[in-house]
């Protein structure tokens, strides 16, 4: 088995000098920016800013490649309503982080 086939079963890429993850970052452009990206939805310098990271990210790379077959407005989806108990739950547990934080409404 070759060093590359290995590289690619774990999910890296083989540059000249070192091993990066293929993933997304934390510097990776939303998958929202970069459907209007390839959409060219943008305004200029932010397009000029994404073409940039593109030039540096494989990741994102392969996902335009993907989002090209993206058919925009095509499906919708109804966000469910989350249900009460968890948002008492979630509201505690937020209302208690934000006490702690010295936080009040």
């Amino acid at each position: 088995m070759s060093f590359d086939t290995v590289n690619l079963r774990e999910g890296r890429m083989k540059t000249s000098r070192t091993i990066i993850p293929f993933r997304k970052t934390a510097a990776c452009p939303a998958s929202a920016t970069l459907l209007s990206f390839q959409c060219q939805n943008l305004p200029a310098d932010t397009a000029a800013q994404v073409h940039e990271h593109l030039e540096a990210c494989d990741f994102c790379c392969a996902e335009v490649r993907l989002l090209a077959h993206h058919e925009v407005g095509t499906v919708s989806f109804k966000v469910p309503e989350i249900p009460m108990n968890l948002r008492i739950l979630a509201e505690s547990i937020l209302g208690a982080v934000d006490k702690r934080a010295g936080k009040t409404d």
